[in-house]
């Protein structure tokens, strides 16, 4: 029976990293961590350290819980992560955060053993600014990575084994800080973790610097994926894991489920984000690099149109609610349009009853025009 990460921080949390090599999961856990808000209890000097439960400890006691992640929450994985003796001993250092109107960025170390180093990169929270920030990142560049690149080669040291990771936006940053690491520091670093991140543009991208981590690289994406599937780079081992959520929720990293020591594997995404993705794919193929800029701008802020901030937000309302933002896409923007009306008729296929009467009203509206036109 598939469990959650934090049953097996439950099961797994008496083990020291000595006693157990660090894993996949582990890795999935300690990128669900560094999204903990720590600047009220850990300078951002690069010198400060401390254990993670002592992090923890000094939040509760300045009651500063921020968890900045899909949902906002989840203390009681935190709170199970930072008092197991494998999470919560685990040092934290090279903390640094960096917020201001260009710039979203936020990195850490976890010192895993005398040996092993995990860099985590901080993903995007459930707003949907930083949703839109992770479908612009996948196609134009953004200053999160080259500090994500300065970052990382300024931080490593000589001799040790390092694993770089993050989650969404902070999955990207993982691979682009890796494949920009000079070689004798490439060479130290063992596996990198893009877990439910989007991937490079060959438009903006040279994608040939990805070859340089191409067997270090492990995509981990949830059954219901779009953020994971953005441009995703060809020829990364790409591994799909059960969630507990439903839809789009499945961003949400703990969500995932393992199995003991293991994912929960699946073998292929589920057939609605197979969908969206179609979309996707079809817009970008058929825009050119401003009407994708212009196409994802308007379609986040149609979502934020009724006052809507975060995610959930729109998601609670069901998906009739996102239909009314599709349709008044459809009738004022051209590139929305243009995406739909060139839609393959597998995508179509696999659309709900809803998207289908959607499309096919749509279709029939665009032809009366063209024909009173010709007329």
């Amino acid at each position: 029976m598939a469990e959650l990460l934090t049953d097996y921080i439950r099961w797994r949390g008496d083990l020291s990293f000595e006693q157990s090599p660090f894993n996949e999961i582990d890795n999935l856990i300690l990128s669900e961590m560094c999204y903990l808000d720590l600047v009220n209890v850990l300078k951002r000097d690069g010198i400060d350290a401390r254990t993670f439960r002592e992090c923890y400890e000094q939040i509760v006691e300045k009651d500063c819980y921020r968890l900045l992640t899909v949902n906002g929450g989840n203390q009681d994985f935190i709170e199970a992560a930072a008092f197991s003796k494998r999470f919560g001993d685990l040092t934290v250092c090279q903390f640094t955060d960096v917020i201001d109107e260009k710039t979203q960025f936020s990195a850490m170390h976890f010192i895993l053993n005398d040996s092993e180093t995990y860099i985590a990169f901080r993903g995007t929270d459930s707003s949907i600014v930083g949703w839109k920030e992770d479908f612009m990142m996948s196609f134009t560049r953004i200053p999160a990575q080259e500090q994500a690149s300065q970052y990382t080669s300024m931080t490593m040291e000589p001799g040790r084994i390092y694993y770089l990771g993050g989650h969404s936006k902070g999955a990207n940053l993982a691979a682009y800080a890796g494949c920009h690491l000079e070689d004798e520091k490439l060479f130290q670093v063992h596996r990198i973790f893009m877990n439910d991140g989007p991937g490079f543009c060959s438009d903006v991208y040279d994608l040939i610097m990805l070859d340089r981590i191409r067997d270090k690289v492990v995509c981990i994406v949830p059954e219901y994926d779009v953020i994971g599937q953005l441009f995703a780079c060809a020829g990364f081992t790409q591994k799909i894991v059960g969630s507990a959520y439903s839809g789009i929720m499945q961003h949400d990293i703990v969500s995932w489920c393992v199995s003991g020591p293991h994912l929960d594997l699946k073998e292929e995404l589920d057939q609605g984000s197979v969908f969206i993705n179609e979309v996707i794919s079809r817009w970008v193929e058929e825009l050119d690099h401003e009407d994708r800029m212009i196409f994802v701008s308007e379609f986040f802020d149609a979502l934020a149109a009724g006052g809507a901030q975060r995610l959930e937000e729109i998601t609670s309302k069901g998906t009739m609610n996102l239909l009314e933002v599709a349709k008044a896409m459809i009738s004022t923007s051209e590139q929305a349009k243009k995406a739909v009306m060139n839609l393959p008729k597998s995508a179509v296929d696999l659309a709900s009853d809803q998207v289908r009467e959607m499309i096919a009203a749509l279709r029939e509206k665009t032809k009366k025009e063209d024909k009173n036109a010709e007329g």
